[in-house]
């Protein structure tokens, strides 16, 4: 229905009953307290389709508060220079689409059907306030420019959205909102959370901000989701968030500012997701935060958690932070992921309990930390899938921080956040958008520009996994077991050597053991003559692990025992006794090379006795000869020690220290 004339409430109450849309044009002014009257004096039958308004402007605030309403409200092409306030009102559908809006006021509104929110064309100063509104159905933010200054952009706190509370690819939020988020979703209650390549930026907090909020399917921020901040809180906060689906992240990216004193990109503590959490795929987050970049302590996953192809960056602590994090499933951190970190392990999983596995193939965690990941008292109920080259240190490069660019600090005019799809929607502001090629460069310095060595650790000091750990020797294991220095940590070794032997490699098993005795002699003895005693123990049982080394030494002392008496005979100070002697020969007579053969024997082991230690003796004398008698003493008591130090070897006495 279009209409030429002046405003005529009989023409709107025409156009309700037959739900057909009332067409005016575009300077045609309404004031807005005759469309009140109106909307609040409807004909006796009305379309369910409601008020379908096109064109016109309307002058002055919309005041619809506690309206009741059945059907719906629909503007396009519509100028409003006032707010729409629909404060604890009850509509059906509300569609505003092509429309400009200077504010939206909808706290405690109920909305029987979806709200619509499409091709807003300027940009919306006010504030867009849903708190505690309810939709039954669709609450979408499609196409919007939303400027607010120095408050939020848009409240949703304690909304309820039957269905899904969607922002759009062009949807755009710019602010310096310093008290709180610039979307605040505190304690909603959604049936589905999506945001597809929106833009939201706040100079001064957080860019999301849905602590305590509940969605019973997914929470999606897809490929071209663009979120800035710069509070201390966090940027996009998601704390004790339930989630019934999956919380998707692909091709996400999330930055704050690289100042210390400032929040993670994504802070998830205690979140509760049911399924699976992924944050890959080109999901990017970057911060300076002490608290790390990506901070999900005490979360509870259902399913996997997943950063295979992610970058995290932190100038300042760890990178990713999961202390405490509880996964149904595996944590992939590999196939193209990288962690940066500054003084903090890239990787905290402290006390985590990961359901599945660790896999950290072709990952790569850096850190100028000696631990690139740190896995103290984590409990990993499948297999470590690692490799050496996953943890890198630093061996030079600038600072992480100062090599990035001011875009953290950049004036208005030249808004990281304004790099959208929607560029072509406000053409007049394309020379002062930071373009996403500008973007991509700085990113390619910073890593071109960072120099690694393969030398970091990952620590799994209390760490229990199931089987040996694959894709890396077991050097680098123990190597890993002693990075600490000074500290004597045998639980990691342990652990080692038990899942060697639950898989029957008692050869690692074993060098395991020794070098947990090894580090134990070095680390954990206060004492020198306990230090001395085990390392006599080491060297010649192996710690008990290997009593046949002390055959080994038996073994020696006999054929450097033999080979002694045999090359000395020319010196005859091996003869027979005077007892032994034959009838009419010297009582100093030379014995034969096989006596000196089985005399040597029998000194060095006990358990072979034979004639030759009653025929031969050494000639009586001074100097060099009585040195020889002691001598023999002392071959006689070393093979003795070391024959009962292999027996006690045998059956146990001698034992690691565990």
């Amino acid at each position: 229905m279009t209409h030429d004339g002046g405003f005529d409430a009989g023409v709107i109450q025409s156009s309700m009953a037959d739900g057909q849309p009332l067409v005016l044009p575009a300077s045609q002014e309404i004031q807005a307290t005759d469309l009140r009257s109106a909307i609040i004096s409807p004909p006796q039958h009305v379309d369910p389709r409601g008020m379908q308004l096109e064109g016109a402007h309307v002058v002055g605030d919309l005041d619809l508060t506690g309206i009741d309403w059945p059907a719906g409200l629909s503007f396009k092409g519509t100028k409003f220079s006032g707010r729409l306030i629909l404060t604890r009102a009850r509509l059906g559908e509300l569609r505003v689409t092509n429309c400009e809006l200077r504010s939206i006021e909808c706290p405690g509104a109920r909305f029987n059907g979806s709200v619509t929110f499409d091709g807003i064309s300027n940009e919306v100063k006010g504030i867009i306030n849903f708190a505690r509104a309810s939709v039954t159905g669709d609450l979408n933010f499609a196409v919007m420019n939303v400027a607010p200054g120095a408050n939020a952009a848009i409240i949703g706190t304690d909304i309820e959205v039957s269905k899904t509370l969607y922002f759009g690819d062009k949807f755009i939020a710019i602010g310096d909102n310093r008290e709180g988020g610039l979307i605040l979703l505190i304690g909603a209650r959604l049936g589905r959370l999506e945001c597809g390549a929106a833009h939201i930026e706040n100079r001064a907090g957080a860019s999301i901000q849905a602590d305590g909020a509940e969605v019973r399917q997914d929470v999606v921020f897809g490929p071209g989701f663009y979120s800035w901040s710069s509070g201390e809180h966090g940027g996009l906060r998601l704390p004790g968030a339930a989630i019934g689906g999956d919380l998707d992240c692909r091709g996400a990216s999330l930055y704050n500012s690289h100042d210390s004193m400032t929040g993670p990109a994504l802070e998830a503590g205690r979140m509760r997701v049911a399924n699976h959490v992924f944050l890959s795929d080109g999901f990017r987050a970057m911060s300076g935060s002490h608290h790390g970049t990506v901070h999900m302590p005490g979360s509870e996953i259902g399913g996997i958690l997943d950063f295979h192809r992610a970058i995290v960056l932190n100038s300042n602590f760890s990178a990713i932070v999961l202390d405490n994090c509880i996964t149904g499933g595996t944590l992939h951190v590999g196939a193209g992921f990288r962690a940066q970190s500054k003084n903090g392990p890239a990787i905290s999983a402290i006390s985590a309990l990961i359901g599945g596995g660790l896999n950290a193939i072709a990952g790569r965690a850096q850190s100028s930390n000696r631990w690139s990941i740190d896995l103290t008292g984590a409990q990993v109920r499948g297999q470590l899938e690692i490799q050496k080259d996953v943890a890198c240190r630093t061996v030079s490069q600038s600072e992480i921080g100062s090599s990035w660019p001011d875009f953290f600090d950049v004036p208005d005019q030249r808004s990281a956040a304004r790099v959208v799809a929607g560029i072509e929607q406000f053409p007049e502001k394309r020379e002062t958008w930071i373009s996403l090629p500008e973007r991509e460069e700085w990113r390619r310095r910073v890593w071109a520009t960072t120099a690694w060595e393969s030398d970091g650790a990952v620590k799994l000091s209390y760490c229990t996994y199931v089987g040996a750990p694959r894709g890396v020797p077991r050097e680098v294991l123990l190597d890993w077991f002693t990075a600490d220095g000074d500290t004597y940590d045998p639980h990691a070794f342990q652990q080692l050597a038990r899942n060697y032997d639950s898989e029957g490699d008692q050869r690692n098993a074993v060098a395991t053991r020794l070098a947990q005795q090894r580090e134990y002699v070095n680390h954990g003895i206060a004492t020198r003559r306990g230090r001395i005693w085990q390392r006599l123990l080491g060297l010649l049982v192996g710690y008990g692990l290997k009593p046949a080394r002390a055959l080994y030494w038996l073994g020696a002392l006999m054929i450097v025992s033999v080979a002694f008496c045999t090359l000395t005979a020319s010196d005859n100070w091996l003869v027979r006794t005077a007892a032994t002697a034959p009838p009419g020969s010297s009582s100093e007579a030379a014995c034969s090379l096989s006596e000196k053969v089985t005399y040597a024997t029998s000194l060095t082991l006990p358990i072979v006795t034979g004639s030759a230690d009653k025929v031969c003796a050494i000639r009586p004398g001074g100097g060099l000869l009585a040195m020889l008698a002691t001598g023999e003493l002392g071959v006689q008591v070393l093979g003795w020690l070391l024959a009962s130090v292999f027996v006690a070897g045998i059956i146990g006495i001698i034992k690691p220290t565990q």
